[in-house]
């Protein structure tokens, strides 16, 4: 009989083990890595949503938001008292020491779900508010909630709690991830409830998880952003951000070599509907970002004829930034392609003010072995340059060595000016 009780012990400390573990994974889980589990989510919210339909296909249980604020209740039961459920888990004697155990951890999660499951989302919100515990340490909770809900369909609900419970903050910004972080909402649902939000920093998290929406997808598809109205310039840092994202993602994985997937990004952007000047800003931007990851892949698509006339034009500015990242990454191919044409001086310039930051010393043997490669014109600037350069760093010894590379009056007379000026400021 003992060892019969035994077995059975172990058999129930296996399932409470297991089903622990499970729960912790979903709490765990956030915006960025979420959405597969979501997916699951939406699935089962559909049967849940279907048994609380009315006749006219409506909820018959649906919440109401009016005024920012939540009216109406919201489970197709009646509502019991947070507090009740509190003691039946009897979680006031589980906090210790201001902390849940993970033990209380799971059994909150295990609460929490049953509930949810039920579509009790305010009663479950509710629990979570009365918690011993601080904001902070109950945001894993109410992002649980959160996601939950508006994985059901109940963004509006979602929002309402949230907008009860925390006027503004940090918290209420990261939570704001939990609910629209869910892909049961469009493309367009996210625009115009970022669009209504009136905190620059949770403009700023809702343009991160639009432009998630970008990172991940299989191809992109200019229709998802400005399908029912053009894009705004509050679209743009969504859109930038997840094109740099991708490309990060595309160039380091091997899916598609690095100009397949520049021109993937460049296809998108022209395909949006968006007007010109935003239209200019957006290649403008992508191609700066293209040129930090992959730069020498870039340039070679501006002298090949490889970008289209439209892309050349949001391109004129943008080749001093690659030619400091061909540098940064490649220094001596970086050089040997900037120094090939004169037309390209200021390029080179900004190639070694690069070099300069990283290996002073590099940089400067490279341009003494180099002078032939370059025009006197060329020379005198970067020497000119690189004064500067050395006395905003304090090398005074290293400025006065470049003075003698100057070979134009007029630029070492400049130089000398520049590096009296410095000198009578360090008396």
């Amino acid at each position: 009989m003992k060892r019969r009780s035994f077995v059975k012990k172990s058999i129930s400390l296996a399932k409470t083990m297991t089903r622990g573990f499970m729960l912790r994974l979903l709490i765990d889980l956030r915006c960025s890595s979420i959405a597969g589990f979501s997916l699951l989510l939406v699935a089962s919210c559909k049967q849940t949503g279907e048994n609380n339909k009315s006749g006219d296909g409506r909820s018959a249980v649906r919440d109401k938001v009016e005024g920012g604020r939540y009216s109406g209740p919201s489970d197709s039961v009646s509502p019991i008292r947070a507090d009740n459920k509190a003691q039946e888990i009897e979680l006031d004697g589980l906090v210790v020491g201001n902390k849940l155990s993970e033990a209380s951890k799971n059994r909150v999660l295990d609460y929490l779900s049953t509930h949810l499951g039920s579509g009790k989302y305010r009663e479950s919100w509710d629990f979570v508010r009365s918690m011993p515990l601080s904001d902070a340490q109950k945001t894993n909770f109410y992002h649980f909630v959160l996601n939950r809900m508006a994985n059901c369909g109940e963004a509006d609900l979602a929002m309402a709690l949230l907008n009860e419970t925390f006027g503004s903050g940090k918290v209420r910004t990261d939570l704001l991830s939990a609910v629209y972080g869910s892909p049961a909402l469009s493309v367009g649902d996210l625009r115009t409830a970022r669009d209504k939000l009136e905190y620059p920093d949770e403009r700023a998290a809702l343009d991160r998880v639009l432009g998630r929406r970008l990172i991940y997808i299989d191809a992109l598809d200019p229709s998802m952003f400005g399908a029912n109205e053009p894009i705004n310039d509050n679209d743009v840092a969504a859109i930038e951000y997840g094109l740099r994202e991708r490309l990060k993602r595309l160039c380091n994985s091997g899916d598609l070599t690095a100009n397949a997937a520049i021109q993937e990004g460049l296809g998108f952007i022209k395909g949006v509907d968006a007007g010109e000047v935003t239209s200019q800003r957006l290649l403008r931007g992508y191609l700066e970002s293209a040129g930090k990851q992959a730069p020498f892949e870039v340039w070679q698509m501006l002298e090949s004829g490889g970008l289209m006339e439209a892309d050349l034009q949001a391109a004129d500015g943008v080749r001093k930034s690659i030619a400091g990242a061909m540098v940064s990454k490649d220094p001596d191919q970086g050089m040997e392609i900037l120094s090939s044409k004169p037309e390209w001086s200021a390029c080179l310039e900004s190639g070694i003010e690069s070099w300069l930051q990283v290996d002073a010393r590099a940089a400067g043997e490279w341009i003494h072995a180099n002078k032939t490669k370059m025009t006197p014109e060329q020379v005198d600037s970067i020497a000119l340059g690189n004064i500067r350069f050395a006395l905003a760093n304090s090398e005074v010894d290293s400025a006065r060595a470049w003075l003698s590379e100057i070979s134009s009056a007029k630029v070492r007379q400049t130089a000398e000016a520049v590096l009296q000026d410095a000198l009578s400021e360090s008396k």
